[in-house]
């Protein structure tokens, strides 16, 4: 059986499944199911790349045991195929459970906290990048005066990949925002968090040892032996971000980001292989470099209750963390920029259920090295439908 024939089954499953589910639980179980079909005219972003087709079906699902939405289990799932390279099939799965609570005087909800279990799958040769991941949070909302908000949470996780040792990981997160908001419909949030990546590593030392002796063939001889050692990557972000109503049916924002790598030492594959695994550690870590980006995003309601969206964003990326020692990528300084169009449209009360999204997104992306071979042009189409229920 083929990828292909695998994909058509498995979409047939999960819209089954989950028109029966509604079916018999409705008054608990609510969601979506999706498909979307991307169009890549570089999918490995090099100097010249080819095209590349992907379809995905994905599904996302919200239980709650009681009527009282403090606690919920949660499931996330997609399958991709790709035109192609036919053997780059994948799926993707996410299991997880919530409870928010009211603490204190609040009088919504003001406290949150999780956990989650996630898997990725390949086939072929691409099953290299599999890897299971678990994960769990707590953060909490208060209010600090007046029309300012603040949030303050922690995120721990640890990621196994059975096949690139190296690249396993447990990694701390803590982060914070303040927001505030004005009459003139203006609003401000500082955004900071602090990470930090502790990777596991087997090295290998050859330790020669001499041999006296008569005859040929005696003489030095090397012996292989490893030992396991943790390399530890840490970086602090800083966000700024303002938005503005501009009209009653347009808004415009601007934002800024700063990452700067506390460490020198880290790990990054870079590699493009998997690019559509949503698997930035494989591609483009975040830990991988320190960087100044900056954006602006125009968003306006159109006739019918259409949604149209345009931003762009320009990055400057110093890579100081990489696995590949033999490029040399600590010197590598990349100009990215980047122009994303959006356009959404949902359609309210359709047979069966709640709601249909369509959207189409298109994004260009120039990205410009000192080392030639991260130069790339690359152009993104995306067409995606949405049934909420």
């Amino acid at each position: 059986m083929n990828y292909y024939n695998k994909f058509l089954i498995k979409t047939i499953f999960i819209i089954v499944f989950i028109i029966a589910s509604t079916a018999t639980v409705s008054a608990q179980l609510s969601g979506s199911v999706g498909y979307s079909l991307l169009y890549d005219d570089n999918p490995f972003r090099e100097i010249t790349g080819s095209e590349e087709f992907v379809n995905s079906v994905s599904t996302g699902l919200n239980f709650q045991p009681s009527s009282d939405n403090e606690f919920y289990l949660m499931y996330e799932g997609n399958v991709n195929a790709f035109k192609n390279v036919g053997d780059r099939f994948y799926q993707y799965h996410s299991f997880g459970l919530n409870y928010s609570a009211a603490l204190g005087n609040a009088e919504e909800e003001n406290i949150f906290m999780g956990a989650d279990y996630d898997i990725k799958k390949g086939t072929s040769d691409y099953s290299i990048y599999d890897y299971n991941m678990y994960s769990a949070y707590l953060n909490g909302k208060i209010d600090l005066a007046e029309n300012i908000f603040g949030k303050i949470g922690y995120r721990l996780s640890s990621r196994n990949y059975p096949s690139l040792y190296d690249l396993t990981h447990f990694e701390n997160l803590f982060y914070g925002q303040i927001s505030t908001f004005f009459e003139t419909r203006t609003g401000m949030f500082l955004d900071v968090a602090f990470g930090n990546k502790n990777y596991s590593m087997v090295e290998e030392t050859n330790d020669s040892t001499g041999m006296m002796g008569k005859g040929k063939g005696k003489g030095a001889m090397a012996k292989a032996n490893s030992y396991e050692k943790n390399v530890n990557a840490a970086q602090l972000r800083t966000a700024f971000k303002i938005s503005q109503s501009v009209f009653e049916n347009t808004g415009i924002s601007l934002f800024y980001l700063n990452r700067f790598n506390l460490s020198s030492s880290g790990k990054n594959l870079q590699s493009a292989d998997f690019i559509y695994s949503s698997d930035t550690e494989l591609w483009d870590d975040p830990y991988s470099f320190s960087s100044n980006e900056y954006g602006i995003t125009l968003t306006q309601k159109l006739p019918l209750e259409i949604t149209f969206k345009l931003s762009a964003g320009y990055s400057r990326r110093h890579y100081t963390l990489n696995l590949a020692d033999s490029l040399n990528l600590t010197q590598r300084i990349d100009g990215k920029a980047e122009y994303w169009l959006g356009i959404s449209k949902t359609f309210e009360s359709v047979p069966l259920f709640e709601s249909l999204e369509l959207t189409f997104d298109y994004m260009f992306i120039q990205n410009n090295s000192n080392m030639s071979l991260f130069t790339y042009k690359n152009s993104i189409a995306h067409f995606g439908l949405s049934l909420e229920f």
